[in-house]
């Protein structure tokens, strides 16, 4: 989603735990202004962004032989059998 203008920008914001309560004003502040002036397309996928209610677990999406496969890589960690990110992205980088 294309935010409009000067709008809400990460840089105006300290998020963790030092946000100030006045950022967090202006920050809803932002968001209604945004929320009011967004397309229909933009407010659709924050709808389904925000539906909680109806999203459903990937796990329970996905096929048995796809849970088997990432139980069974799981597994494969847990024994020490795993090869680290960067040493597979240094072997495929140059393809």
């Amino acid at each position: 989603m294309k935010m409009p203008g000067n709008r809400i920008s990460s840089k105006s914001f300290k998020f963790g735990k030092n946000i100030k309560m006045s950022d967090v004003s202006v920050l809803r502040s932002q968001v209604k202004e945004f929320v009011n002036t967004a397309s229909e397309k933009e407010l659709e996928l924050m709808y389904r962004f925000f539906d909680v209610e109806n999203k459903n677990d990937w796990w329970n999406e996905i096929t048995e032989d796809q849970k088997k496969s990432i139980n069974k890589g799981l597994t494969q960690l847990d024994k020490g059998e795993g090869v680290p990110h960067k040493d597979v992205m240094k072997k495929y980088a140059n393809g």
